[in-house]
């Protein structure tokens, strides 16, 4: 048992360290630097992630605030954890936050994945943020991808993320069967890489939220 326990010490600090490294990414810092020094309304809407998120122009989502990217190409939940102090400070209406594919390609389990999310989302209800919205990891084809991330993995991470916000009493978008094909793949007219959308994507993803998240 001391053992086993020792071992999953060491887990969590290699996890930590490597974590921390996405934190010195060249582009993630010119991104938290671009926030740290645009200026915002209160009250938005916040779009929160990685490349899925920045590379979506969120304004085609139909709402009566103003509405911010706050996505970082490459980033993972811990990076977001480590920067979500930028979102509050801006004292947003509701946060859209989508993110853990990068984490599973670089080898971490759903579980810690979803760890960090827990944190994250505690934090915004902490700080009086009253509407968090997690979104399903979008499915991926896997057979145009090298990392070796699976579907069955990426189901799993989004099973847990349900689970907490169930706990939290937070909402849970599942816009997964949008873009599942009959294998449970990435559809194949959304996306040229296996991973990230193309517009065709990105426009059945404006309509799915258009439709499913509440108005503010």
């Amino acid at each position: 048992m001391f053992y086993k326990k020792f071992l999953l010490k060491v887990y969590r600090k290699m996890n930590k360290y490597t974590e921390a490294a996405q934190l010195k990414d060249p582009h993630y810092i010119d991104k938290v630097n671009e926030f740290r020094n645009q200026s915002y309304q209160n009250g938005a809407v916040v779009f929160l992630g990685d490349s899925i998120t920045e590379q979506g122009d969120w304004s085609n989502v139909k709402l009566p605030v103003p509405v911010y990217n706050f996505g970082i190409s490459g980033d993972t939940s811990y990076g977001v954890l480590m920067r979500i102090d930028q979102v509050i400070n801006i004292q947003p209406s509701a946060v859209v936050l989508t993110i853990g594919v990068n984490d599973l390609q670089r080898g971490f389990t759903p579980e810690r994945v979803s760890e960090n999310t827990f944190e994250t989302v505690n934090k915004l209800i902490d700080a009086g943020v009253n509407k968090v919205f997690i979104q399903t990891v979008l499915p991926v084809i896997e057979s145009k991808l090298q990392s070796g991330i699976k579907n069955s993995t990426i189901r799993q991470l989004n099973s847990l993320n349900a689970k907490i916000l169930f706990k939290l009493h937070s909402g849970f978008l599942y816009c997964t069967e949008v873009f599942e094909d009959d294998e449970r793949s990435l559809r194949a007219e959304f996306t040229d890489d296996g991973l990230h959308l193309n517009k065709a994507g990105y426009d059945a993803w404006y309509e799915f939220l258009d439709n499913f998240l509440p108005r503010f």
